[in-house]
């Protein structure tokens, strides 16, 4: 766990097996650092199924149109790419991104309600630019329920980037197993989502977020995923 410059960890109790960096200042109170590894708490989640010979899109990029744009649930290969001004939604489903990253350019918009985004393959990941706007809910029911982002299990080790200054609405669980999720913004995050959980190889805090982890279970639809949820009330790291 590492909460470095001006950045702040506030949470009622922070467990981690392999310490912290940042100094006290970082952390409205200091993590708990002889914790017991503890498994996966989604380990036996079953992934979506999808075709791995079939891409709905190739190297997509999305520019400004000036009006509002709308993706289909698929299979998008060699990563997707929203250019800056593009202002796009995603219609209720599953988005495998495969093989590529998810990159959101400065000033672009990402909407969607009823979504799982799923990450494979080599060099999948995201970046979400400082500027762009991240609006996120995940799915009630299916092979996704309860997960916005879900990395492939079997993927190497990649950062996911967080820089948007709007990501106030991150509503599910954030489940990346051999993922580092960077958080680099100034900003809040997800303080207007019902809850948002993180399971991650590494979460690390830069500059100065404010990372809101909402427990408002009752005030929302979209599920907790089992495992996580009311039964614990802990902030822990996997590895």
């Amino acid at each position: 766990m590492s909460s470095t410059k001006k950045a702040s960890m506030v949470a009622d109790l922070a467990c981690t097996a392999g310490g912290f960096g940042g100094a006290a200042k970082n952390y409205n109170k200091l993590p708990i650092t002889d914790c017991p590894p503890m498994e996966d708490p989604l380990k036996l989640r079953t992934p979506p199924s999808f075709s791995s010979t079939t891409c709905k899109a190739s190297a997509l990029q999305l520019k400004d149109e000036g009006v509002m744009q709308r993706l289909s649930p698929g299979v998008y290969c060699d990563g997707l790419t929203i250019k800056s001004g593009a202002q796009v939604t995603l219609d209720p489903g599953i988005y495998v991104i495969k093989d590529g990253p998810l990159t959101l350019s400065a000033n672009a918009t990402l909407f969607g309600r009823g979504v799982g985004l799923y990450f494979t393959g080599t060099g999948s990941t995201f970046l979400l630019e400082s500027g762009s706007t991240v609006d996120l809910e995940a799915a009630k029911s299916g092979s996704m329920a309860g997960l916005i982002f879900f990395q492939d299990r079997s993927s190497a080790s990649a950062d996911f980037v967080l820089r948007s200054k709007n990501a106030s609405v991150l509503l599910g669980t954030i489940y990346l197993p051999n993922g580092n999720f960077i958080v680099d913004t100034n900003s809040k995050v997800a303080d207007a989502s019902a809850y948002t959980a993180i399971v991650a190889r590494s979460i690390q805090l830069m500059r100065k977020p404010n990372v809101v982890l909402n427990t408002n279970y009752e005030s929302t639809d979209v599920p907790v995923p089992a495992g996580l949820g009311p039964s614990s009330g802990e902030l822990r790291l996997l590895h």
